[in-house]
């Protein structure tokens, strides 16, 4: 007999917690190949999928919000973000440097530190694009170590900083994670590429027509950084792999021009155009007024186009800069 009464509706982060549970279950069945049976594309891509559960269980723990983008100075008053530099991964690995409580906290807000206790069996690759090469940084002593470095070459898109997963346009075009490090696995750092310029001071977050914070960038809202090493975004072939908000895992073919061409495909790319002297390496990336504006209209704040949450892969060219 079929009960009558009204029944409550899941809310939104009861759905998420759910349907996040079922895909770590689901996940976890799936019978996992050996690299020598799939290929070094498929290896990043599974691991991207599994960074995608991990942060959407992790964003069903914390109202419906992702983990920072980047670390914080916690023992400065006012608090003092670091979105400029590189944190080490995992946090407290690096024997008398940042290995001490209130760093190691700090770093461990972190979304690579964060995420780690939502992934079955984290290791030194889970981080890692596969069959790609390691780099290590210089002026680090790899040997004097509290803990293994993890190699880190899929990276959180920065302008997700303690976003709200319900605050996204077109989640299955947005990048969650992507290659962000270019064609290399950086051992035991990682910084959010690109990154909200966040100035000096906390709070930080995305901000649609004006800048991440109070004393941070005007003109353009964030930071795309050069990590130095190999920076080239052709991984597989001329492909470039991510995985967007909505889930959805790939590695897109990038059909982009050398400067002084640009292609006007920030739906498709994140980059304009190559630099002509450097095979390969970007040279512009594509920014963007808030949608429905116009980039005429100063003092409007610029932010990567294909990054950006509020993105609607729809772009005019009058909401865009695709150089300069």
């Amino acid at each position: 007999m079929y009960d009558t009464k009204p029944q409550r509706r899941f809310t939104g982060r009861e759905f998420s917690a759910s349907l996040a549970v079922i895909l770590l279950f689901g996940t976890a069945l799936v019978p996992v190949l050996s690299p020598s049976q799939q290929s070094d594309r498929d290896v990043t891509i599974q691991r991207m999928k599994a960074l995608w559960t991990a942060a959407t269980v992790y964003s069903a723990d914390y109202d419906d919000t992702y983990p920072a983008a980047f670390a914080s100075e916690s023992a400065s008053v006012p608090s003092r973000p670091r979105w400029q530099f590189w944190t080490v991964v995992p946090e407290g690995w690096r024997r008398g440097l940042r290995d001490r409580e209130p760093e190691i906290s700090d770093d461990g807000h972190m979304w690579a530190n964060a995420l780690r206790f939502y992934i079955q069996n984290p290791g030194l690759d889970t981080y890692a694009l596969a069959a790609i090469d390691e780099r290590r940084l210089q002026n680090v002593d790899y040997t004097n170590v509290n803990r293994q470095p993890q190699r880190v070459g899929l990276v959180f898109n920065g302008m997700l900083h303690y976003w709200p997963t319900t605050a996204i346009t077109r989640p299955d075009n947005l990048p969650l994670f992507s290659a962000m490090h270019y064609r290399q696995n950086v051992l035991g750092f990682t910084v959010s590429n690109p990154a909200l310029d966040c100035g000096t001071e906390n709070p930080c977050r995305f901000n649609p027509d004006r800048p991440p914070a109070r004393n941070g960038g005007r003109v353009w809202g964030f930071a795309w950084w050069n990590t130095g090493g190999d920076q080239r975004v052709f991984i597989y072939g001329n492909r470039w792999p991510y995985v967007t908000v909505g889930g959805n895992a790939t590695a897109i073919p990038l059909l982009i021009p050398d400067w002084p061409r640009v292609s006007k495909s920030a739906q498709f790319y994140p980059w304009s155009s190559l630099n002509p002297n450097e095979p390969g390496e970007p040279f512009w990336m594509s920014k963007s007024v808030a949608p429905g504006s116009d980039k005429s209209d100063p003092p409007l704040t610029r932010y990567p186009a294909f990054f950006r949450p509020d993105s609607s892969f729809n772009w005019k060219d009058s909401e865009i800069d695709y150089g300069g």
